[in-house]
């Protein structure tokens, strides 16, 4: 969260633990249907009548590019929860699992919402999982990742343009 006395935009994100889906036991798991509803009946309206959030973005996914763009469609197709949603947040730890081509099909299908990346780790595999010093490899992943994510959404506005 940044200060809105230096002028900056809020911008907050739906929380990767409401659609924890992969651990069945997990309470705060939401389905994307789920997650629409919850934003257009309480998230939503909620920050609008808040006073903290006047410049807040609120941005939807924030997980994997495999979520979309059926993530997206569900939520956005809804006017009543699309007025609340100003983006979508997109991780990239599954990037290899889905082509990167999703992410111009996904803006295609809601131009006008911008994407933003939002997380993104290199070594967060199992054996993976701590700091190696002068290893490229990682760096080379972070570089062929912002490449890849310039090429497909060189056509956005820019998070810093709305």
């Amino acid at each position: 969260m940044q200060n809105r006395s230096l002028g900056s935009e809020l911008q907050s994100t739906m929380e990767s633990v409401l659609r924890v889906h992969f651990v069945a036991s997990h309470p705060a798991r939401y389905s994307r249907k789920r997650l629409r509803d919850f934003v257009k009946n309480h998230l939503g309206p909620a920050l609008k009548t808040s006073p903290y959030s006047i410049n807040l973005k609120l941005m939807i996914n924030d997980d994997q590019r495999f979520n979309l763009p059926h993530w997206a469609d569900t939520i956005l197709s809804d006017p009543e929860t699309a007025q609340y949603v100003s983006g979508i947040a997109i991780h990239w730890y599954e990037d290899f699992v889905t082509p990167a081509h999703v992410l111009t099909l996904t803006h295609e299908r809601h131009p006008d919402y911008f994407m933003l990346a939002t997380e993104a780790s290199a070594g967060y595999l199992p054996l993976e999982h701590k700091p190696i010093p002068g290893d490229w490899a990682r760096a080379e992943q972070y570089v062929k990742d912002m490449i890849v994510v310039v090429q497909y959404m060189r056509n956005q506005r820019s998070v810093f343009q709305i």
